[in-house]
């Protein structure tokens, strides 16, 4: 207790196998971690940097705008009731627009000042 364990470790596991972690004090591997949902996935710690870079470039990828407002609605899901969780997103949708606009927009620009003025790197 103190840390947030007993607010987040529920959330994530359910209330039962929360209470059995935070009450035994006992350790966990990776492959039990994983099997009641802590972890996203486990990979061979000689696979690990290529994994964690593969996810990196694939989230690089997707828009900036996109990824913050998905973060945004993701994070509403835990703090907000589904009603509430709902609506806002629903309001985040306007805005999402305007900033992907500007966003492919600026994107075009520096696409189209690169192709004008190659330069060597």
């Amino acid at each position: 207790p103190g840390g947030g364990a007993t607010q987040r470790l529920p959330r994530l596991v359910g209330y039962g196998k929360a209470l059995q972690l935070i009450l035994s004090g006992e350790p966990i591997d990776g492959i039990a971690a994983y099997e009641i949902g802590l972890l996203d996935e486990v990979v061979p710690a000689a696979e690990l940097r290529e994994r964690t870079l593969e996810i990196a470039r694939s989230m690089a990828e997707q828009s900036p705008a996109t990824l913050a407002i998905a973060k945004r609605a993701v994070r509403a899901a835990f703090e907000l009731p589904l009603s509430a969780g709902l609506e806002h997103t629903h309001t985040w949708h306007p805005a999402a627009d305007r900033r992907l606009s500007t966003e492919r927009t600026r994107c075009s620009v520096l696409l189209l000042d690169c192709q004008a003025r190659p330069r060597v790197l």
